[in-house]
C-alpha cells in the first residue's frame, strides 16, 4: 500500500496502491506507456521484480482499443516473524496486521497476513516490511513495533521474535521463481489495469 506508480506515454498520470496494492489508469488512448513503481525507503525491502522479470521496477505496456494492459511489481521485505501464542488452540486463525508505509495501525493503508497455529502453537509469517504490527487471535491482541534489526515481545499469551531472515537473490528468473516471490508480499504487489477511451461500458 502507498506506493506511488507514474504513467509516461501518449498520456502521463500518477497513482497510489491500494490497502491491497492494486491500482489502475482508465480511459487511455491506445499505444505505447512506461509503468514505473517507486520502491519506498526506511521499510526493510530488500530485492523486487516486476511482470517483465527484471529488478528495475519499469514494465513497458501497449494499451490496445477495448482490451487491458497489465503491469505487477513485488517487493519483498527482510524480516520473519515467528510466534507462539499460549492459550490458543492448534488450528485457531492467526491475523497479523502492518501499520502500512505510515507506520500507524488502524489507518487506509494496513495490511493483514492471515494464518493458522500449528500443532505446536506457533505461527511463522515470512519476508514482510519492517514496521509496527498487531496480532490478533481469538481473545489475544498484541501490538509491537520491528526495526531493521528485528525486535521480541512477549506477554502472558503471546511470545513473537522478529527477525532478520536470509534472502536469497531475486531478480531476471523465469516465471516459476518469480511466482512464489509474488507471494512474499502480497499487500505490497501492485496491479495496474488499463482501458481504452473506446471501451465498451456495461
Amino acid at each position: 500500500p502507498g506506493i506511488i506508480i507514474t504513467l509516461t506515454g501518449p498520456q502521463g498520470s500518477t497513482a497510489t496502491s491500494s490497502s491491497v496494492g492494486a491500482y489502475s489508469f482508465k480511459n487511455l488512448t491506445p499505444g505505447t506507456y512506461t509503468v514505473t513503481a517507486t520502491l519506498p525507503s526506511g521499510l526493510g525491502l530488500t530485492k523486487s521484480w516486476d511482470s517483465q522479470g527484471s529488478v528495475d521496477w519499469v514494465v513497458v505496456v501497449t494499451v490496445v482499443a477495448g482490451k487491458t494492459a497489465r503491469a505487477d511489481f513485488a517487493a519483498t521485505g527482510k524480516v520473519d516473524i515467528v510466534g507462539k501464542l499460549s492459550n490458543t488452540p492448534p488450528g485457531s486463525e492467526v491475523e497479523v496486521e502492518w501499520s502500512g508505509d505510515d507506520k500507524e495501525l488502524d489507518t487506509n493503508d494496513d495490511s493483514s497476513y492471515i494464518t493458522k497455529l500449528s500443532n505446536d502453537q506457533t505461527f511463522t509469517i515470512e519476508n514482510v516490511p519492517t514496521g509496527t504490527y498487531r496480532v490478533r487471535a481469538q481473545s489475544v491482541r498484541a501490538s509491537f513495533v520491528v526495526g531493521a534489526t528485528g525486535t521480541t515481545y512477549k506477554s502472558d499469551s503471546v511470545t513473537v521474535t522478529a527477525r532478520v531472515g536470509f534472502l536469497p537473490e531475486t531478480g531476471t528468473s523465469s516465471g516459476s521463481h518469480i511466482i512464489p516471490a509474488a507471494m512474499a508480499l502480497v499487500p505490497l504487489g501492485m496491479l495496474a489495469l488499463m482501458w481504452s477511451r473506446r471501451r465498451r461500458v456495461n
